[in-house]
């Protein structure tokens, strides 16, 4: 089994925990002893089981030698908070993740632990490119199941009696519960891609909607965003909201730290269509190549193939959050105008090569860092441009900066 990297576990220390990696062979005794307790106090309530046959049970599979766990601690205390424990299993035609258990303390409840555990474990199973992440639950386990909803789980398998005639993990799982305790598994698949894609031009870079989904989830693991109180169905870091979509933080690892701009259906009475500001923001980042409009790496295309979304360079933010960001502005007004410059040479640069941009205000000029760490101003949001054949490219008709000496 492919081990998990140091990269893959959340960052909990800005919530006062830690993830620690585990396999059966490595775990303590101690451990290992207060994962089968949590684990039978709380499935206690929809087991059929004896309690003494159901810890057995839970003493086996959790000791199994392909069992892997992560589990999350007080950095304070070194308290146990949860775990979740899987293994990577054939199943008929298929390669899976299956989670065995997930648990949190009931202490420890309310900070997004769960979310943190499992979809650490999508991550992990889209980087070995499995086919699904697969778990059972009781379907009176309300919680449970609102959880596994707002993380886009999907109902797989709900008969067990036939799921263990068809010989599904029936080697690992020894004691199925009784039918009437109405358990049902779940699963997400991880390695969907589009069929017919769309070519984007040759310098830009195809993202499928997996791709998109993973690099958001990323960040928001990264983040620690999994422990505060919002939760989305697919968690994401939102960076902002426009007249077309919203634009979410994303982290690459071809690109590092990247936005991903998602467009949203308009409706029917809108002058400029989705896809006509997906194929004006492609066109102007294709046809004006310039340092002071914010770069375009990559468009997500959906499974019917057409493009649904765009993932630009990350950006500190809008011109318009210099002086509303917590603790002391970044800038002086000389340095906000130098700024403001900055992207009005983007917007010239548009204008010598024929483009207009039509939607000129302060949160479509973003302040990044450059290679040195110094701000530097862009122009972003290319939604409503157009191109004029009359327009004159000349730099000092649009009021260009001349180069400093």
């Amino acid at each position: 089994m492919a081990p998990l990297l140091i990269s893959d576990l959340p960052y909990g220390h800005k919530w006062n925990h830690r993830f620690i990696a585990k396999s059966s062979l490595d775990i303590s005794a101690g451990r290992l002893d207060w994962a089968v307790n949590l684990s039978c106090s709380n499935l206690a309530p929809y087991s059929a089981l004896p309690n003494v046959d159901a810890r057995a049970e839970k003493m086996a599979d959790l000791s199994h030698v392909n069992t892997r766990f992560i589990f999350a601690d007080d950095l304070a205390t070194c308290a146990f908070l949860a775990y979740v424990a899987y293994r990577i299993d054939c199943d008929q035609d298929r390669v899976v993740l299956y989670v065995y258990e997930l648990h949190v303390a009931p202490f420890a409840r309310g900070r997004g632990l769960g979310s943190g555990l499992l979809l650490t474990l999508v991550a992990l199973a889209e980087r070995l490119c499995l086919d699904a992440v697969v778990l059972t639950v009781a379907t009176a386990n309300a919680p449970a199941r609102k959880l596994y909803k707002e993380l886009r789980f999907e109902p797989c398998w709900s008969d067990m009696t036939r799921a263990t005639a068809s010989g599904r993990h029936g080697a690992q799982r020894r004691h199925r519960p009784a039918p009437s305790v109405g358990y049902e598994e779940l699963g997400r698949a991880t390695n969907t891609t589009p069929q017919h894609q769309e070519v984007p031009p040759s310098a830009l870079r195809a993202f499928s909607p997996r791709e998109a989904m993973a690099m958001e989830r990323a960040q928001w693991l990264e983040s620690g965003a999994y422990g505060r109180k919002q939760r989305t169905a697919d968690p994401v870091i939102h960076l902002g909201k426009g007249g077309f979509g919203v634009v979410t933080d994303a982290v690459s690892q071809e690109f590092g730290r990247v936005a991903i701009k998602r467009f949203m259906a308009r409706s029917s009475g809108s002058k400029v269509s989705v896809s006509a500001a997906l194929q004006k923001n492609i066109l102007v980042a294709t046809c004006c190549p310039s340092e002071r409009l914010v770069r375009l790496v990559g468009a997500v295309y959906g499974t019917d193939g057409a493009p649904a979304g765009l993932v630009f360079e990350a950006a500190w933010g809008p011109l318009d959050d210099l002086y509303d960001c917590d603790g002391p502005p970044l800038t002086d007004l000389w340095g906000c105008i130098s700024l403001l410059a900055d992207a009005a040479e983007g917007v010239a640069d548009m204008h010598d090569r024929g483009w207009l941009h039509r939607d000129i205000k302060p949160s479509n000029m973003l302040v990044l860092r450059d290679c040195e760490g110094y701000l530097t101003g862009k122009a972003a949001d290319f939604d409503l441009a157009a191109y004029s054949m009359d327009s004159q490219p000349t730099g000092a008709a649009f009021g260009r900066r001349k180069a400093s000496s």
